[in-house]
């Protein structure tokens, strides 16, 4: 049969010629060689080093979860100036979070909740750290409590990558007050065994 007599039967199907020329050099089964090529269920594709995402794509996420009690007993001044974590530091370190950026440009959100006590009846804070850089990037307020009681804390930092290198990110609490501050806990003692949820979250969002 003649190539002009296959491209007559395929057009009356809706068949063009554009369509049926996709064909040629084709020397088995499409389907097969897709499914070899993809794998029959869960394919995993890899994408190049050139691949990009829309604008609000969220990249990649990493977390760190705990339960564990732990305590610490360095203040934080409660005043107008910004945390530090070094020179002298303020404060105890209780979570950290490493992410590596896909792209230095992209977004990151920083999400923290924690669970605290401190053993004076007063105000403590939290701060946010990232590598060795003195001054926090971002801190709050947590309101008074007895050392009898423990309470929880949440903030956010939205910022540019600034990298495509691992980078750390720490978070410290601390009391002005010269006390114990029991973190998952109180008085120095662990609570709902193990099963308090702080955690920090990093998202990575393409821009």
């Amino acid at each position: 049969m003649s190539r002009s007599s296959v491209l007559a039967a395929m057009a009356s199907q809706g068949v063009t010629a554009a369509e049926f020329d996709y064909l040629d050099g084709v020397g088995s089964n499409v389907q097969t060689q897709l499914n070899a090529k993809l794998g029959s269920s869960n394919p995993t594709v890899t994408l190049g080093t050139n691949a990009t995402f829309p604008a609000g794509h969220v990249v990649q996420v990493v977390n760190y979860q705990t339960g564990a009690m732990a305590t610490g007993t360095t203040t934080m001044p409660h005043d107008n100036t910004i945390p530090q974590q070094s020179s002298p530091a303020e404060g105890t370190e209780f979570m950290t979070l490493a992410i590596t950026p896909a792209s230095a440009t992209n977004k990151l959100l920083i999400q923290m909740i924690f669970s605290a006590s401190h053993s004076v009846n007063d105000d403590f804070l939290a701060a946010l750290f990232q590598d060795t850089t003195a001054g926090a990037l971002s801190s709050t307020m947590v309101s008074r409590v007895s050392g009898a009681e423990s309470t929880h804390g949440s903030f956010n930092h939205f910022m540019t990558a600034g990298t495509t290198s691992a980078t750390t990110f720490k978070l410290r609490i601390g009391s002005p007050s010269a006390g114990t501050m029991t973190f998952n806990g109180v008085g120095g003692a662990a609570r709902l065994g193990g099963s308090i949820a702080s955690s920090i979250t990093i998202s990575e969002i393409q821009v």
